[in-house]
């Protein structure tokens, strides 16, 4: 994938894209690709004046910003779920015209012995399907694949309303047939001719070849089968290189965990965007001036980064899971992190020349190799590139931000409907510490009382399961995605400032971490134990109007002297008018502290008869 020189692509979690050019602007484009925003710097203008900005759909793109939008365009589709592929935007020297629609493909099985399953001469396998409608190539690394299909290029939603009142049909009677095909010809781009009189004729389909770029450790399902496939080629084939004194111990799990690959597999291939998005008022634009070089790139955006190109190296961040991020120098090797640690450690898998097998090197980060001279890459430079952007990514999943979870394409009336909200099961109050909520994607808030707020995710191993969530009333937490374990946590002080900081060394800020560690672990406890939620969960309220008891039946007790002493007090003052009006409030206190010692005496009987 060729990129402009200088310039830095991002793809975010929802497959927004940005596009950074440094000094010359940038380049928006929105989650399903229909629309894009272009900014330019005004020449010869101050840097407080507002760039300029254009928004235009992404389909009736003019030549001035063209190859801008293609570029974009084309980084999107190579790791987005769904692609963006409008027709008048890809050559005709590019496009294929069927008349068969092609929504799935059929996998070859590991006994298949028609050539389905071949190795290139660079070590790369090649996995075909039996119809020939997509490849697979695994490379020698086996940690990236790369995927070419034939896919449907985007077309126009037609109504409801319309599919239903003018079906396709066979129907060529001329009174009405050429008006009904006219009707079809407005909303579907795969009319081959208008008069012509044969259905089959009538309406083609038009597919690219389309090449998008997956993780082995973020495989989807469609490609699960063929990937599992390739993999298992190439420990067949290492353990042919090998001598004869092969473990046996491997060779015999290999045919255990090869079971499923004994037949083929069918699956259905992505479908694409339409060409206008149904949810345009879902788009979300970043209009923050700040560059990649400072520290607070990206804190605005809702949104986590999902693959970002800088400076010619490719990082790959997975959220679903263990934080981690993979990172692709450009020569063919990759580098990737390692535990939960956010990117402490990396592993770095290369091929040796000498031998030609892959080989893996650990490096940490607190011991990061110097710069090698006439090396291609600066090993130093992208691993703090590195845990920079998973810091970003972590500060992103540490934060109940709704936006987050929406998405244009994302419509629930799809396929792709949109997430379930997360919801508080339970919360509690600490008298000197604050108050604790879990959220039912494993979250935890705890807002304390000198206004510091702490986020983190807690991987319960009793509390939040399925048994308890179908218990819960009126809430569905079925489609809600939970989230895993993270050894790290964000606090939010009072100005505005956030830090993330390790659970095993919270160092100063013990205070804050301990109390949310050890509230987790007793929803856990109690939840092991079958133990039921108290009635009043909130008791801190009870012990505050028992204290408030005591001092208002002290002030009762005590009433009569005071006011006898504040009698004498009147007596003693020469205005009467003053004397007078501090007598009622007097009478006024006393008469207030007895209807209130009677309603929390009824209070404390309603609250006795509940227990």
């Amino acid at each position: 994938m060729t990129m402009s020189a200088g310039c830095s692509l991002l793809l975010f979690c929802d497959d927004s894209v940005e596009v950074h050019y440094g000094d010359k602007g940038r380049l928006c484009l929105s989650p399903c690709g229909a629309e894009f925003m272009c900014e330019k710097p005004l020449p010869e203008a101050h840097p407080v004046h507002k760039p300029q900005r254009r928004r235009h759909r992404t389909e009736f793109v003019t030549s001035s910003c063209k190859d801008q939008v293609l570029e974009a365009l084309n980084f999107r589709n190579t790791f987005a779920l769904h692609p963006f592929l409008p027709s008048n935007l890809i050559p005709s020297g590019k496009r294929t015209r069927l008349m068969t629609k092609i929504s799935e493909i059929t996998w070859p099985s590991m006994e298949d012995d028609t050539g389905c399953v071949t190795r290139l001469e660079d070590g790369t396998v090649k996995v075909s399907s039996v119809d020939g409608h997509a490849h697979l190539y695994m490379s020698i690394y086996q940690q990236e694949f790369s995927v070419e299909y034939l896919c449907e290029l985007s077309h126009s939603c037609m109504p409801k309303s319309q599919n239903k009142e003018n079906p396709v049909s066979n129907d060529t009677n001329p009174a009405n047939g050429k008006t009904k095909d006219r009707k079809n010809w407005k909303y579907s781009s795969c009319v081959l001719q208008e008069d012509s009189k044969s259905c089959a004729t009538n309406h083609a389909f038009h597919y690219t070849w389309l090449v998008q770029r997956y993780s082995v450790a973020s495989c989807p399902h469609t490609f699960q089968h063929a990937m599992n496939l390739a993999l298992h080629f190439h420990r067949q084939s290492m353990l042919r290189n090998t001598d004869g004194s092969s473990d046996i111990c491997t060779i015999i799990e290999d045919d255990e965990s090869s079971k499923h690959l004994r037949n083929g597999a069918v699956s259905i291939l992505p479908h694409t965007l339409p060409l206008s998005c149904p949810e345009p008022h879902l788009h979300r634009w970043n209009f923050s001036q700040s560059t990649m070089e400072q520290e607070d790139f990206l804190m605005t955006h809702p949104v986590p980064l999902k693959v970002v190109i800088y400076n010619g190296v490719l990082y790959r961040f997975f959220l679903d899971g263990p934080l981690s991020v993979e990172i692709y120098p450009g020569d063919g090797s990759v580098f990737r992190s390692e535990g939960d640690n956010i990117g402490k450690y990396f592993k770095h898998f290369y091929l040796n020349d000498k031998t030609g097998q892959v080989e893996d090197r650990l490096y940490t980060v607190r011991d990061l190799p110097p710069d090698k001279p006439r090396a291609l890459y600066s090993v130093r430079s992208i691993i703090s590139q590195a845990r920079r952007f998973l810091e970003l990514c972590c500060s992103k999943k540490l934060s109940l931000n709704s936006l987050s979870y929406t998405c244009c394409w994302k419509t629930e009336s799809g396929a792709d409907s949109g997430v379930t909200m997360p919801v508080v099961l339970e919360q509690c109050f600490m008298p000197d510490k604050g108050k604790f909520a879990v959220y039912s994607d494993n979250m935890v808030l705890a807002s304390f009382i000198d206004g510091v707020v702490l986020f983190m995710i807690w991987s319960f191993t009793n509390f939040n399961k399925e048994e308890v969530l179908k218990d819960s009333m009126s809430v569905s937490h079925s489609s809600v995605q939970k989230h895993d374990h993270l050894c790290w946590c964000r606090l939010q002080f009072p100005n505005g400032a956030s830090k993330l900081v390790e659970l095993e060394s919270p160092g100063e800020y013990v205070s804050y971490i301990r109390p949310a560690v050890a509230w987790c672990r007793s929803l856990d406890d109690r939840s092991q134990r079958n133990i039921p939620a108290p009635v009043v969960t909130e008791n801190w309220l009870v012990e505050a109007e028992l204290k408030k008891i005591q001092r208002f039946q002290f002030l009762l007790e005590n009433g009569n002297t005071g006011s006898n002493k504040a009698n004498v007090k009147l007596c003693s003052q020469p205005d009467n008018d003053d004397g007078l009006q501090e007598e009622m409030s007097a009478i006024n206190i006393h008469s207030i502290l007895e209807k209130t010692s009677k309603a929390i005496r009824d209070i404390d009987i309603l609250l006795s008869s509940r227990k």
